[in-house]
């Protein structure tokens, strides 16, 4: 740079609103006060000369910032990075970076500008609409809980009991009848589409606040592909749509959270099937160097090129929302994102408007075993792919419900007593404790936000009584916290929300009842 071109550049370096520093090979050489303020150092010269280490917590942001980043200035692509960056006395904030690789003689020998601002209240705001929205997604569950279960309890004695009790042969009483069957069968499906919802809702909050618990297992594409499919086949049938799957011979398995991966294909089928009318939809997965590359596509109503990126950002629902009525919180997309990212991994789309669109995404291969483990690997696959018994043979065991809202209560206590169970109630942890002192029962069901004593508090005392620490646990409840559960040593650990026969199936299996033909 000439003399002239540098002092212009001086001049906008100590007169920005921003946080500029100019790099080298990751030191900096040049930097504006603007940046030293940001970072609380009194004069530039302490930060120049310095790797960009001083700025990030630990080695490991550093080195993984630097990874993120620069596979991205290598392709000539301008970058952001959100980090959590440290002052020079120790406190913490949090940065938006964004940066451009640069020609070497236009910035005085840098290799890349960065740009930097505080977004720490930016980050505390949406922290705050997170939290809410997780606590309204919380307190939404308990009543949704009740109104899909007792309108499940409805249909069944309407369908068992009352039906065949009516005179059919009357026109009248069979169309009144098969009204009343259609408009429970309606109760029942918009229940689920909202509790569908509302798991969207939370796991984005919990996504978004590192509150997920992540398992690294190893599985096939072939196996997260097929349980998809099977979730989804309701869908194709209702609209007459094939399904075709292509899966490369001798695919590497992939090391991930299995449940997860299987969400992102479901998400991925349910968007293809939302807007496609007629043809077939494929799932294919190949291999792309560590990574296994899985895609769906479709022959719909495509996305226009202005819309493409924007269909991975949270409540974006792609088209005219007056005139195409919204399906979905406009969130599935988002957390595919989410779960691909977290494993390292990419996901992205290519469509035309009018030919259909097709969804990628990358996994993570495993890099290890062969032969003998993987067989084993793929028995165990074998035994959890296994569809659980069915109900129901209670056998005269007694279950204690401890749950303070009323309708679960009574909702629990009748699903329950059908399937040939006794039951009793308590309404919080003390009453409930009273009433284990008196009586023997053979499993006990357990909320865990209740008044007085909670239901980790309860199960804590069970669990450390010899008279009791063999009483299995089901915890039944809108906290999702397994971890403090399990530590407890509860046997099982349920989300409200969760469909009936789960939960029965479990008292089923802990209680070694066998099921009625």
């Amino acid at each position: 740079m000439d003399n002239l071109a540098t002092s212009i550049y001086r001049v906008i370096l100590d007169n920005s609103l921003v946080g500029i520093v100019l790099l080298q090979k990751r030191h900096i050489i040049l930097t504006n006060k603007k940046m030293a303020e940001l970072f609380g150092y009194d004069a530039l010269e302490e930060m120049l000369g310095n790797t960009t280490r001083i700025l990030y917590r630990s080695e490991a942001d550093f080195e993984e910032s630097g990874r993120i980043i620069y596979s991205d200035l290598a392709k000539g692509k301008e970058t952001k990075l959100e980090f959590i960056g440290k002052r020079k006395d120790g406190s913490e904030f949090w940065c938006l970076l964004t940066g451009k690789s640069v020609n070497p003689g236009e910035a005085s020998g840098a290799d890349s500008v960065w740009i930097c601002q505080d977004i720490t209240k930016e980050k505390e705001v949406d922290m705050m609409k997170t939290d809410f929205i997780s606590t309204v997604s919380h307190e939404l569950r308990t009543p949704l809980t009740s109104i899909l279960g007792f309108a499940n309890i409805i249909s069944k004695k309407f369908k068992d009991t009352i039906y065949p009790a009516l005179n059919t042969e009357d026109k009248k009483t069979k169309k009144t009848a098969d009204q009343i069957e259609s408009n429970l069968n309606i109760i029942i499906s918009e229940g689920r589409r909202l509790t569908f919802l509302i798991n969207d809702v939370l796991d984005i909050a919990k996504m978004e606040a590192g509150k997920i618990e992540w398992k690294d297992e190893r599985f096939t594409a072939q196996y997260a592909i097929e349980h998809a499919v099977s979730a989804t086949s309701y869908l194709f049938q209702a609209k007459g749509l094939g399904i075709i799957t292509d899966i490369e011979d001798g695919l590497s398995e992939i090391h991930a959270d299995k449940d997860r991966f299987i969400q992102v294909v479901i998400n991925l089928l349910s968007n293809a099937v939302k807007f496609t009318d007629k043809g077939d939809i494929t799932v294919r997965a190949k291999s792309d160097k560590d990574f296994v590359l899985i895609s769906v596509s479709d022959n719909g109503i495509g996305i226009s090129k202005e819309n493409l990126n924007k269909v991975f950002e949270k409540f974006k629902q792609v088209g005219d929302t007056l005139t195409d009525k919204p399906e979905g919180t406009g969130l599935g997309l988002p957390i595919c994102r989410q779960i691909v990212e977290h494993y390292g991994g990419k996901i992205w789309a290519e469509s035309m408007e009018g030919k259909g669109s097709t969804f990628y995404f990358t996994a993570p291969r495993y890099l290890g075993k062969t032969g003998t483990a993987r067989i084993k690997d793929f028995i165990e696959q074998l035994k959890n792919s296994a569809p659980p018994a069915l109900i129901y043979s209670g056998v005269s065991k007694n279950i204690l419900i401890v749950d303070d809202d009323g309708s679960i209560r009574r909702l629990l206590r009748q699903e329950l007593e059908y399937a040939g169970y006794i039951t009793d109630e308590a309404a919080e942890g003390l009453e409930a404790l009273n009433k284990i002192k008196h009586k023997k029962y053979d499993l006990i069901i357990l909320d865990v936000m209740m008044p007085g004593l909670n239901g980790f508090d309860v199960a804590r005392i069970l669990k450390n009584s010899p008279d009791t620490m063999d009483i299995p646990i089901i915890i039944l409840s809108v906290v999702e916290d397994k971890e403090t559960g399990f530590k407890i040593g509860v046997e099982r650990y349920l989300i409200k929300g969760a469909e009936y026969p789960q939960l029965l199936n479990e008292v089923n299996g802990l209680l070694g009842s066998e099921t009625q033909n």
